[in-house]
Formats: C-alpha cells, structure tokens, sequence
C-alpha cells in the first residue's frame, strides 16, 4: 500500500488498512473464541491452520495497481 500512496491519499491508504487490520482481529477473534467453544484442542488446531493455508493464497491474487 505504501507503494500505491501518494502525499494527497496517504491518509486514505493508512484507514484502509486499519479498517481490513481490524476487521480480520474482530472476526479471528469471534470464529476462535466459537471454535473453543464447541471443538476439541486437536479439531481447533486442524480447523484454524486451515483457514490460515486457505486465506495464505489469497496473498497470490494482489497485484501492482496500474499508474
């Protein structure tokens, strides 16, 4: 994101990012804390790094915007 900045929308990026940081803490945190609750350590563990492998590729997808 900082690539994609300018002085004028620094600003703009900065919230933006903030807003998905948060979102994902609040959301990881909800599904987590749901998890503990009705599965056991093992199930958790297994469901949890699935969810992390699966979100892991979306990282693939990001591309340079265009100038």
């Amino acid at each position: 994101m900082a690539r994609c900045a300018t002085d004028n929308t620094k600003g703009f990026y900065f919230g933006y990012f903030w807003v998905w940081y948060m979102s994902a803490q609040i959301i990881g945190n909800l599904s987590g804390a749901l998890l503990i609750e009705k599965e056991t350590g093992v199930s958790f563990f297994i469901i949890m790094s699935g969810f992390a492998i699966l979100f892991t590729f979306g990282f693939f997808f990001i591309k340079m915007p265009i100038k």
